[in-house]
């Protein structure tokens, strides 16, 4: 990919709405702009026909402008996306269409409310930006013209996790070259209304007041402008957690589950996927505790294929109430795991945790891979060659969601990505509907579940063979199975210079029916050349000939249930 970008640069006055928009507010815990804010600034940056990303920031001056807030973002390019996040800038993946001089954007987001009734996100229109004029006459040349984003990066913090977060400031600037300013500006953006992210409270429907374009490289890092830095680096600050999703307590409700278990010939290949979760050691953090680790306490490895009928917070903070809510899809893997003290034989704490997650929603992907510790990719969803919406739904489908059991495809969503690059996973589930809701059973299961499904649940007793993991630890794994469990994982997820927290939580499952329908599935794993790491070791060691994982009776299985999801602040009494 090029790392040069056209870019064009508009500052606009802020609409008398503006202070009452709640990405101002979100931000606002975090930066310190001027309110009210003294211009609203648009940058757009195009790599190619098909890469673009805008961000929208505030800006402290309408004519020359050298510091900006970023209020919100948006890319057709994940990899785009998540260099954004390594500056601080919120931003999710969206859909772009550029026609002559104008850019229209879809994303998802919150539609305004209708009454009380709860406000569902889905695939929508968000903004038209009008006037991106390849070539201009300039009123004079521009230079230097270098404003920076300033924003911070922030990750859970190691004690309390759900309610506080670390940060520091960083200061970050995409070199730009071959400056202009654009004489008598026509260049416009509209913001279509929606309860979030609601930027048209921001500017009216009005012309840009100035604009420059030029040339742009990528966001590189600078030292804080007036701050005092240590290592070249801002100090770490405390800060509420504060993040308009709510606390991190969310509830799951019509959730399908296809699961799928393989067991490996021992631990040792899986061993290198939870580095993460020993940084106490590895790095010495801090200079906290290393009397113990955390080890796989079971060869097997669960593979699972989710829908989420909606997902909302039980906690919601404004716009939303606690009845708003999203959807999605997700692909994951799970590993069993415990906590091993080094003075004793005993492993404690067992926890499933996610090496690799594919979800088709890019704010969960983005508050994940932000506040939970998940390395969220986004993916699209296919069931019969036909992409889904996060809903269920397709415009090429009547009769409402298409059945979860006929996903027969997930890709890598990527912008530049062919489709035959793209594969993460092939599925074939043959007769997964089988019985219906005959096939189903409640929890606590039966001991015998009849002909060949003898599968208690994810795991079994003999899936534990190291001694540190059997009696006890095992009990308690195979007890609860689809009740509940303990789930662990790491943030920041990426390498922000900030210090490293478990953040450990409890799923609690509610009107659980499980399945164990008859046949042998099959999944074939992929591993496209921008796939994560996790997911392409997991490629390299499934035990089967060829990349396709066979799974008999028993080994698969189908779950329809509820849940709640709450994250444990250690020190909280």
């Amino acid at each position: 990919m090029s790392v040069t970008a056209e870019f064009w640069f508009a500052t606009f006055v802020p609409a008398p709405t503006a202070g009452r928009c709640e990405l101002l507010r979100a931000i606002s815990g975090l930066t310190d702009p001027t309110y009210p804010p003294a211009a609203i600034a648009v940058e757009v940056r195009r790599w190619s026909p098909a890469r673009w990303t805008v961000v929208v920031s505030v800006a402290d001056s309408l004519d020359a402008p050298t510091v900006l807030h970023a209020v919100f973002g948006v890319s057709s390019d994940q990899e785009d996306s998540d260099k954004a996040a390594l500056s601080g800038i919120p931003m999710i993946e969206a859909r772009f269409n550029a026609s002559g001089s104008t850019l229209s954007v879809h994303a998802v987001s919150y539609p305004e409310r209708n009454g009380s009734a709860p406000v569902s996100a889905l695939l929508r229109p968000l903004m038209t930006i009008e006037g991106l004029l390849p070539s201009q006459v300039p009123d004079r040349a521009w230079s230097p013209f270098q404003p920076i984003y300033r924003q911070v990066l922030v990750t859970p913090d190691i004690a309390r996790p759900a309610s506080e977060l670390l940060g520091r400031v960083v200061d970050s600037v995409p070199e730009r070259t071959s400056v202009t300013r654009i004489p008598a500006p026509l260049l416009t953006v509209l913001f279509d209304t929606a309860l979030y992210p609601d930027l048209f409270q921001l500017i009216s429907d009005t012309p840009a007041a100035y604009v420059w374009t030029g040339l742009s490289g990528p966001f590189e890092e600078r030292p804080g402008v007036g701050q005092t830095v240590t290592g070249g680096r801002a100090p770490l600050v405390r800060l509420d957690r504060v993040s308009a999703f709510g606390a991190p307590m969310f509830v799951f409700q019509e959730v399908e589950i296809v699961g799928f278990r393989t067991e490996l010939t021992s631990t040792a290949d899986l061993a290198p996927l939870i580095d993460t979760l020993n940084f106490h050691r590895n790095k010495q953090e801090g200079g906290g505790p290393i009397d113990f680790r955390y080890d796989i306490a079971t060869p097997t490895v669960v593979i699972e294929l989710l829908r989420y009928g909606k997902m909302r917070t039980t906690e919601a903070a404004p716009p939303f109430t606690d009845q708003d809510f999203t959807s999605q899809h997700e692909l994951l893997v799970r590993l069993l795991v415990g906590r091993v003290d080094d003075d004793t034989p005993q492993a404690h704490e067992p926890a499933l945790f996610v090496p690799t997650i594919f979800v088709d929603n890019p704010w969960s992907k983005f508050v994940g891979r932000r506040l939970e510790g998940f390395p969220k990719v986004l993916a699209e969803f296919y069931a019969g060659g036909v992409l889904l919406d996060i809903n269920g739904t397709s415009p090429f489908r009547t009769g409402g969601k298409v059945p979860f059991h006929e996903l027969t495809e997930i890709r890598l969503a990527s912008a530049d990505a062919s489709p035959s690059q793209a594969p993460l996973l092939r599925i074939d589930c043959p007769d997964a509907d089988t019985g219906s809701s005959d096939a189903f059973v409640g929890v606590p299961l039966p001991t015998i579940l009849g002909g060949t499904a003898t599968r208690r649940g994810r795991f079994d007793q003999a899936d534990f063979s190291d001694v540190e993991f059997r009696r006890s630890f095992a009990r308690e794994v195979v007890a609860e199975q689809f009740t509940g469990f303990q789930v662990v994982q790491v943030s920041p997820v990426e390498e922000l210079g900030l210090p490293s927290a478990w953040i450990t939580g409890r799923c609690e499952l509610d009107d659980v029916e499980v399945a164990f329908p008859t046949g042998i599935a099959t999944l074939e794993l992929l591993a496209p050349p921008s796939a994560p790491p996790a997911w392409k070791r997991l490629c390299e060691i499934i035990p089967q000939s060829g990349q396709t994982v066979g799974f008999p009776t028993g080994d698969w299985y189908r779950v329809r249930c509820s849940m709640k999801l709450t994250v444990d602040d250690a020190l909280a009494w």
